[in-house]
C-alpha cells in the first residue's frame, strides 16, 4: 500500500524532516544550472523513498509502539542531520561550476548514425554475454526468456553467497549484463525511427529475466536508467513527465508486491507465483516495499542497548575489500554478518559462513552509524554520498558524449539502490561500465561518439523544444 489508514498524529520531527527535504528539492530546482543539481535531486529522492515514505505507509503509530517515541524521533533527526550535512558538504566540497544554458535536449543532439552504430556495437557485446550465460544455464533458453516456464528461477550468472575460485569472473559477467541491458532502454529513449524500435525490442526481450528475479535491486538497476534518461534528457511538459513517473511508481509498487509474495513459495514455484495477483496488505513496508527507516530504528536501539557496537570503519573497509577476489584472499571480511547477528538472522549451530541465513541491509544512514556511531556515522554517510554526487556531476558535464551519458544514466539508476547500503556490491556495474567506456575512448578517435554542437530546427521541433511550433 502506498498509504496506510489516515493518521494525522505525525511526530514533529517527521513534519520538520519533510519540510527540510522539500526545501532542499526546491532549492536544487532553482539552481538547475549547477552541475550537481540532478545528482542532488536523485539523492533527495532516495532519502525520501527509503526513509520518509515508511511512516505514512505503515502509520506513525506502528513505529512509536514498536520502537518507542525516543528512538523514532532520534532516527528522524538523524535523517534530517544527513540531509543538512550532505547539502553543506556539496556546497563546500564540490566546485561551483555551472553547466551551459540549455538550448536543446540531450536526446536531440545525438546524430542518428552515432546512436545506430553504438547500438549495434552494444548488441554484439550483449550477444557474447548472453551466449556465455546461456551456456552456464545449461542452454535453458525458454527459462531465460520467460522464467515462469521452469517455475524456479534459472540464473545465467548466479553463484553461491560466498564466492570461491573463479566466481568473481561470473559476477563480472552478471554486472556487465545488467549494464548492457539497461543501456538498451536508454538508447530507446535517445534514438528515433528504426534504431529506437530495435533498442526497445532488445530491452523488452531481456526484461523478463530481471523482472522474475527475487532481487528487486536488479529490477531497479534495469529500469531506472531509462526512466531518468526520459526525465532529464528530453523536452516535454512537466506534467507529462510527472504522470509517467507516477505510473511507473504505481506499476513498480504492484509488481514488487508480487515479488515479495513469491518469496513465500518454494524455489520450484517462485517465478510462477509472481503471476498470481495478491492484493498488498497495509503496513508491509515503505514506498515499493523498501523500508530503511525501520533498520535505522533497529540499529539505534541496538547501539543504545549495547547489543551492537560501532566498529569504527571496519564495515566500510570490508566493503572496499570486496574488490579483492576471494580466490586471492580466502578469509576476507564478511559483509553485514555482524548486523545480521544482532537482528537475529543466525543459526548458532552452523559455522561462521553458514550461521547467517539472511543478511539485512542497514540503509545508508544506518550503515554509517554501524561504522562511526549515532552522530559521526551520519556525517560519514553524507560525505560518501557527496563523493558519489561529485562523480555523477562530472559525468553530467560531459553528457553530450554518448558513452559518458550512458554511464551517467546507469549511475542514476544505481543511486536509488545505494539507499540500502553504500557498497561496491551495488556499484560494480558502474565500475565495470566505466572501465569499458575508458577502453572505448582509448581505441576510438576523439569525438567519435560526441553529439553535434548545433541542432537542426526540425529535430528541435520534433523533440518538443519550448518556443518552437511542433511539427509531426
Amino acid at each position: 500500500m502506498l498509504l496506510a489508514a489516515v493518521d494525522l498524529d505525525y511526530p514533529f520531527a517527521y513534519v520538520l524532516g519533510v519540510l527540510v527535504l522539500l526545501g532542499l528539492i526546491v532549492e536544487a530546482c532553482r539552481l538547475n544550472r549547477r552541475a550537481w543539481c540532478v545528482p542532488c535531486l536523485l539523492v533527495y529522492a532516495t532519502v525520501g523513498a527509503w526513509y520518509f515514505s515508511s511512516i505514512p505507509s505503515q502509520g506513525p503509530t506502528t513505529f512509536l509502539m514498536k520502537f518507542g517515541p525516543a528512538v523514532t524521533n532520534q532516527a528522524l533527526y538523524q535523517t534530517i542531520l544527513f540531509l543538512v550535512a550532505y547539502r553543506v558538504a556539496v556546497q563546500y566540497l564540490l566546485p561551483h561550476r555551472n553547466v551551459p544554458e540549455v538550448t536543446a535536449s540531450v536526446a536531440s543532439r545525438f546524430p542518428p548514425g552515432i546512436l545506430t552504430s553504438f547500438l549495434f556495437m552494444l548488441a554484439a557485446f550483449w550477444l557474447v554475454l548472453f551466449v556465455a550465460g546461456l551456456a552456464r544455464a545449461e542452454w535453458q533458453l525458454a527459462a531465460i526468456l520467460w522464467p515462469p516456464v521452469s517455475g524456479a528461477k534459472v540464473g545465467m550468472f548466479s553463484r553461491g553467497g560466498i564466492g570461491q575460485g573463479t566466481d568473481f569472473l561470473v559476477s563480472t559477467g552478471g554486472y556487465l549484463y545488467v549494464v548492457v541491458c539497461a543501456s538498451f532502454g536508454v538508447l530507446a529513449i535517445l534514438a528515433r525511427g528504426l534504431t529506437r524500435w530495435i533498442a526497445g525490442a532488445l530491452f523488452v526481450f531481456v526484461s523478463p529475466y530481471f523482472f522474475f528475479d527475487h532481487a528487486r535491486s536488479n529490477i531497479l538497476a534495469l529500469t531506472l536508467p531509462s526512466v531518468f534518461c526520459y526525465l532529464v534528457s528530453t523536452w516535454g511538459q512537466w506534467w507529462k513527465k510527472a504522470l509517467v513517473g507516477i505510473v511507473f511508481l504505481l506499476a513498480l509498487e504492484l509488481w514488487f508486491g508480487q515479488v515479495m509474495h513469491s518469496r513465500g513459495d518454494s524455489g520450484e514455484n517462485r517465478t510462477t507465483a509472481m503471476l498470481e495477483f495478491v492484493p498488498s496488505e497495509e503496513g508491509e513496508g515503505g514506498l515499493l516495499g523498501l523500508d530503511m527507516f525501520s533498520e535505522l530504528c533497529y540499529i539505534d536501539t541496538f547501539v543504545q542497548n549495547g547489543d551492537y557496537r560501532p566498529n569504527w570503519g571496519q564495515r566500510y573497509l570490508a566493503e572496499l575489500a570486496n574488490a579483492v577476489p576471494r580466490a586471492l584472499w580466502s578469509n576476507k571480511p564478511l559483509i553485514g554478518y555482524d548486523y545480521a547477528y544482532a537482528r537475529g538472522f543466525r543459526d548458532a549451530s552452523g559455522s561462521e559462513e553458514d550461521a547467517v541465513y539472511a543478511t539485512i541491509s542497514t540503509g545508508m544512514i544506518g550503515q554509517g552509524i554501524s561504522n562511526f556511531g549515532r552522530f559521526f556515522g551520519v556525517i560519514a554517510a553524507a560525505l560518501l554520498m557527496t563523493g558519489w554526487t561529485a562523480i555523477l556531476s562530472k559525468l553530467w558535464l560531459r553528457r553530450y558524449e554518448l558513452p559518458r551519458f550512458l554511464l551517467f544514466s546507469v549511475g542514476c539508476g544505481l543511486t536509488f539502490n545505494l539507499g540500502r547500503d553504500i557498497t561496491l556490491l551495488v556499484l560494480w556495474p558502474f565500475v565495470f561500465a566505466y572501465g569499458l567506456v575508458r577502453l572505448l575512448e582509448w581505441f576510438q578517435p576523439k569525438g567519435a561518439f560526441a553529439a553535434r554542437r548545433t541542432v537542426p530546427v526540425r529535430r528541435l521541433r520534433r523533440a518538443g523544444a519550448p518556443g518552437l511550433p511542433h511539427t509531426p
